[in-house]
């Protein structure tokens, strides 16, 4: 929990020792790719400003791994209600940012060369534990693998991306 006597909250916000209670973006916005596409679509309708069209947005989205833990049936059909909570929130955590990836490769179509509007680099977690509060040396060093190996095999997308940048 955080304090914070500087910033003005509305009262709801506190509980009754003036504590936030906050929780993690990604309970929220797993991928939130699209609402920053929206934000700067809104406003760039503000007064006195040009409004953005769609053929404008570039968007580089950095994923942190997809999940690839699979839940056999013969496990799960003996699960009760407790023994599904942690599944249950992995899979909700990565349809939803799989899901935006989705919309937004509809929404910006890949279009070879240099004028791709949407870049997503993501791998999928082999050889890495996928529990978010896995921060063991091991896990770090598998991370730092697989990051390696997503560089790798992007290295002609993230060259393309870094010469449209450079423009």
């Amino acid at each position: 929990m955080l304090r914070d006597a500087h910033i003005p909250v509305i009262d709801t916000f506190l509980n009754d020792r003036n504590f936030y209670t906050l929780v993690d973006g990604g309970l929220f916005a797993n991928n939130p790719t699209s609402l920053a596409m929206m934000e700067a679509l809104i406003s760039s309708q503000e007064p006195g400003k040009t409004p953005l069209q769609l053929n404008e947005i570039l968007i580089v989205s950095l994923g942190t791994g997809s999940l690839i833990r699979k839940y056999a049936y013969e496990d799960a059909k003996k699960w009760g209600l407790l023994k599904w909570v942690q599944p249950l929130i992995n899979i909700v955590l990565d349809s939803g940012s799989e899901s935006v990836t989705c919309q937004l490769e509809q929404l910006l179509p890949d279009i070879p060369g240099p004028n791709k509007q949407y870049y997503r680099f993501q791998g999928l977690l082999k050889g890495a534990n996928d529990d978010m509060d896995d921060a063991t040396p091991k896990n770090i060093e598998n991370l730092l693998k697989l990051t390696d190996k997503i560089i790798q095999e992007n290295g002609a997308a993230i060259d393309q991306l870094v010469e449209v940048l450079s423009q």
